[in-house]
């Protein structure tokens, strides 16, 4: 009879100290899980705002280049005429500029030029635009920027 009742305090003390040990690891598992759901969280946030600082840069950087083309007299001079194609000293003009420019651009491989009579001139590393840039995507555009649209490409 001794012998039963040892049996069973010892049972019964191996039943508590599993559950006592179960439900550590449970209640470790589920702080552990909120913890690394909430770095998680937190490093996608920062992988994201990194990711936009990366594209607000290179935006920018592109929009000062732009500046720096439409800021150069040979390019405004044959924008202005209207016909890209029609002046060719002046393509070769603009042309030099335009690779002096990307030679200190990293970020910018290539830029188009669109005149008013919707001609595309590339300089730089080319892409086919044949079906990318339709009259009803500059629908609603101001005509004034649509002449003198300049698109950086990478």
């Amino acid at each position: 009879m001794k012998q039963k009742f040892r049996i069973k305090i010892a049972i019964i003390y191996f039943v508590i100290v599993g559950v006592i040990i179960g439900s550590y690891f449970i209640a470790f598992k589920a702080i552990y899980m909120s913890h690394e759901l909430k770095v998680m969280g937190e490093e996608s946030v920062n992988t994201l705002q990194t990711m936009k600082t990366v594209t607000l840069a290179i935006i920018e950087t592109a929009n000062n280049y732009s500046k720096i083309l439409l800021a150069d007299e040979d390019i405004q001079e044959v924008l202005k005429s209207g016909d890209i194609y029609s002046n060719v000293p002046g393509q070769f003009k603009v042309a030099k500029k335009i690779y002096g420019i990307l030679q200190f651009a990293n970020e910018i491989n290539g830029v188009y030029l669109i005149d008013q009579k919707d001609q595309i001139y590339s300089v730089g590393a080319r892409e086919d635009l044949v079906g990318k840039l339709t009259n009803k995507e500059w629908d609603g555009i101001n005509p004034l920027l649509r002449r003198m649209e300049i698109i950086f490409y990478r």
